[in-house]
């Protein structure tokens, strides 16, 4: 099974981001949008990516 490195990398840079931020996106006195701004940043990431590769490579 082939996994595209976007993919790859969305999936540690979540997994990594969740552990290293939980407490400060669940803080009692944070904003709502604290744990939106993560998880764009990971997608950012790996669209910036995925940019890199030809549509047509398998």
């Amino acid at each position: 099974m082939y996994l595209s490195r976007s993919l790859l990398f969305l999936v540690a840079a979540l997994y990594l981001l969740f552990l290293l931020s939980a407490d400060w996106m669940t803080a009692a006195g944070g904003a709502w949008y604290r744990p939106h701004l993560v998880a764009l940043a990971a997608i950012a990431a790996a669209a910036l990516i995925s940019r890199e590769h030809d549509g047509d490579e398998l």
